[in-house]
């Protein structure tokens, strides 16, 4: 999971970047994997990985004031992302190996898409809209 993590991402309140994990010693990776685990098996997630800053980042570089014209993003600790990242990487795999879901709830998997549902949902709403139905 490391080596597929860009390196030039902001990190959360604690400033601890991608690239600091990445570079940490065999010992201190194996003290991090062991905190992870820690965490999951006591179900006691730190605080600071349940709060995000929000940044305003304007569309445009003159974004003239105007909240429509910027886009908010949320930056997250990034252990809990990686630990995150570990688990659903996980979960995916049992999920797709034992066939958990089907029909229209595969588009979480990796590779999948909610292109196809989206474009279902769509063509009722234009059935319902043309025959003056509700949906």
């Amino acid at each position: 999971m490391l080596k597929k993590l860009k390196t030039s991402t902001a990190p959360g309140i604690s400033g601890i970047r991608y690239i600091l994990i990445k570079q940490a010693s065999a010992k201190t990776q194996v003290a991090f994997r062991n905190f992870a685990s820690r965490c999951l098996e006591t179900g006691k997630i730190p605080l600071k990985w349940k709060v995000g800053q929000t940044y305003p980042i304007p569309k445009d570089v003159d974004w003239q004031f105007n909240l429509s014209n910027i886009r908010p993003i949320v930056l997250l600790e990034t252990f809990r992302k990686c630990i995150t990242k570990v688990y659903t990487t996980r979960l995916e795999r049992i999920i797709r190996v034992n066939n958990i879901l089907e029909g229209s709830n595969f588009a979480g998997l990796i590779g999948s898409s909610t292109e196809s549902l989206i474009h279902i949902l769509s063509m009722i709403i234009e059935e319902a809209k043309e025959k003056n139905k509700e949906l």
